[in-house]
C-alpha cells in the first residue's frame, strides 16, 4: 500500500504518531472494519465510516489513546475500558463477504519477485520509519548512524519476504512486524528473546512453530494466513493479545487448547471455520478466564456466567484435573528445592540412606525369613526418618549462616578493592602535580640560566616512592584475592561434611 499524509481524527484523540494510506486498486474494503482487519488489527483505526465517503484513511500507529470518531456510523459492538475506547462498524456487505470468502478452499497466489532480508532492506526500513516520524513532526536524526544490533522496533512490512532469516545480531528487537509478505514458515527467531511483539498477519503460514523461545512475547498476530491448528502457543505465558481470525482452524478442541494461555485478555478468532459452530462463543467464554476482548467486543460478565453455567460438566472435570496438575507441580518444585539445597549442604542421599542401605545389604534376604523382620525394620524406618527430620534442618540453618558470612566477606572485598583502588588514584594525581610544578621550576632554572638538577632527583625520589606505594596496594590486592580464593573454595562443600 502506498502512503501520503494527513489525517481524520476524531475527538478527543491522543495520538503520538500517525499517517496515512491509500488502498491500491488491488485491494477491496467494504468498511474500515474490513481493512482494520486487512492491517491485522495491530494498526488502530480512528472511528469507522464507508471508504466510498473519503480517499485517505487515517491510521494510529501504536501505542495510541483509543478515542471515538465523529464520523462513526451505528456500532456492532464497542469495545470500552477506562479511555480506552474504539468503535468499529460491520456493514451488511461485511456479513455478505463470509459466503464469498471460503477459506477452507486453498488459496493461490500470483507469483512475485522474491526479497531476501539483508542489511540493505533493514536499513532502507529503518530509514523510512525514520522518515514517517519526521513527516508527523516528531523530532528525530534522519542522518544518524544505523546500528542493527541495537535495533528495538523493526517494521518490514509488504516487503516480498518468503523467508524469516538472517535475523542474527538484533537480540535487542521488542517489536518485529512482518506483515503482508508471502511467509510460509516461523523460523529464524529463536535468538530474538526480547521480542515482546510480533507481527505475521497476511503471508501463508500453515504451522504455528519456532515460538517457544519467544517467552517475552506479549502481542501476536498471525491473521489470515492458512492455519488449522493453535498447536504451537505453549509456552507463551506473557501473551495478551492472539489474533488469529481468518485462518482454518475448526473444532472446538483447538479453542479450549487456548485455555493454557493464562495472560491472554484480547482473542480474535473470527473468520476460521469454527466460528459457524454454534457452540462457540459459549466455550470461549466459559473455557478462557480474564478475556476482556473478543472477536474485538468487550466481554460481558453476565455472558461469562451463562456460558459457564452451559458447560459447567466439561468444566468441572477440566478444572479438577488442572488442580491436580498445579498440585503435583508445587510438590516436584518443593522437592527440587530440597535437593539443591541438600547438595549446597553435602546433605544429598541422607534422606534415602536407610532405604539404600538395605537395599545394598547382601544379607537382607537371609535377614527376611526371621519373624517380625518387616515390622522390626519398619520401626527403625520411623526412629531414622525422626533423626534425620532433626538433623538435616540444623545443617541447613549452618549452611544458610555460612552463606551469609560468605556475602557479608564478597561485601567486604569489594569495598575494599574500591578503597584501594581510590587511594591509588589519589597518589597518582598527587604525583602529577608535584610532577608538574617540578617541570616548571626546573623550565624556570634553566631560562634564568641557572639549573637545579636537585629537583630532577627530588622527582626520581617520588617516583620511587609512587611505585612502592601502588606496588604495595596491588600486593594487598593480590593477597585479598588469594583469601577470597581459599575461602570460596572452604564454602563451597568442604565446610560442612
Amino acid at each position: 500500500m502506498g502512503t501520503s499524509r494527513g489525517a481524520i481524527a476524531g475527538r478527543g484523540a491522543e495520538i503520538v504518531s500517525f499517517s496515512t494510506f491509500r488502498p491500491k486498486s488491488s485491494f477491496v474494503f467494504d468498511n474500515l472494519l474490513d481493512l482494520f482487519l486487512h492491517l491485522g488489527g495491530q494498526q488502530i483505526l480512528v472511528g469507522a465510516l464507508p471508504l466510498s465517503s473519503i480517499d485517505t484513511i487515517a491510521i494510529c500507529h501504536w501505542p495510541i489513546t483509543w478515542c471515538e470518531s465523529p464520523y462513526a456510523v451505528p456500532m456492532e459492538g464497542k469495545l470500552a475500558e477506562s479511555k480506552r475506547t474504539i468503535d468499529i462498524a460491520a456493514s451488511d456487505a461485511d456479513k455478505k463477504k463470509d459466503s464469498k470468502n471460503d477459506r477452507s478452499k486453498s488459496k493461490k497466489y500470483p507469483a512475485v519477485e522474491r526479497a531476501v532480508i539483508d542489511e540493505e532492506l533493514i536499513i532502507r526500513a529503518v530509514c523510512e520509519e525514520r522518515q514517517m516520524v519526521a513527516d508527523a513532526l516528531v523530532p528525530v536524526d534522519l542522518e544518524a548512524e544505523i546500528e542493527c544490533h541495537l535495533l528495538e522496533n523493526l517494521a518490514l512490512s509488504f516487503s516480498n519476504i518468503c523467508k524469516i532469516d538472517n535475523l542474527q545480531g538484533l537480540t535487542n528487537l521488542v517489536k518485529l512486524q512482518l506483515d503482508n509478505n508471502h511467509i510460509e514458515v516461523i523460523e529464524g527467531l529463536d535468538h530474538l528473546v526480547n521480542l515482546q511483539w510480533l507481527d505475521l498477519s497476511f503471508n501463508r503460514i500453515t504451522k504455528i512453530q519456532g515460538l517457544s523461545a519467544l517467552t517475552q512475547l506479549t502481542d501476536l498476530s498471525l491473521f489470515n494466513n492458512e492455519i488449522d491448528s493453535v498447536s504451537g502457543l505453549e509456552g507463551l505465558s506473557k501473551l495478551h493479545v492472539l489474533s488469529l481470525g481468518n485462518n482454518k482452524i475448526q473444532g472446538l478442541d483447538s479453542v479450549r487448547q487456548l485455555r493454557q494461555l493464562r495472560a491472554l485478555r484480547l482473542l480474535h478468532l473470527k473468520g476460521n471455520p469454527v466460528y459457524e459452530d454454534g457452540e462457540y462463543q459459549a466455550t470461549v467464554l466459559a473455557f478462557i478466564p480474564n478475556l476482556k476482548y473478543f472477536d474485538y467486543v468487550l466481554v460481558d460478565a453476565a455472558q461469562v456466567a451463562k456460558a459457564r453455567d452451559r458447560l459447567l460438566d466439561q468444566l468441572v472435570e477440566i478444572e479438577e484435573s488442572e488442580r491436580t496438575e498445579v498440585a503435583v507441580a508445587a510438590e516436584m518444585a518443593k522437592k527440587d528445592k530440597e535437593a539443591k539445597e541438600a547438595k549446597v549442604a553435602n546433605l544429598e542421599g541422607v534422606r534415602t540412606f536407610f532405604d539404600t542401605l538395605i537395599r545394598e545389604d547382601s544379607e537382607n534376604a537371609r535377614l527376611s525369613v526371621l519373624p517380625d523382620f518387616e515390622k522390626t525394620l519398619g520401626s527403625c524406618r520411623i526412629i531414622f526418618q525422626r533423626i534425620v527430620d532433626e538433623f538435616v534442618p540444623v545443617i541447613l540453618g549452618k549452611q544458610a549462616e555460612k552463606e551469609q558470612e560468605r556475602k557479608l566477606f564478597e561485601h567486604a572485598l569489594v569495598e575494599a578493592k574500591k578503597h584501594t583502588e581510590e587511594l591509588s588514584r589519589q597518589k597518582i594525581q598527587e604525583f602529577e602535580s608535584h610532577r608538574k610544578k617540578a617541570f616548571n621550576l626546573y623550565l624556570d632554572s634553566l631560562a634564568n640560566s641557572n639549573p637545579e638538577p636537585s629537583l630532577l632527583e627530588k622527582l626520581q625520589d617520588e617516583v620511587t616512592t609512587l611505585s612502592d606505594d601502588l606496588m604495595e596496594l596491588e600486593m594487598l590486592l593480590v593477597r585479598s584475592s588469594t583469601i577470597r580464593a581459599g575461602y570460596t573454595f572452604r564454602m563451597s562443600g568442604h565446610a560442612i561434611s
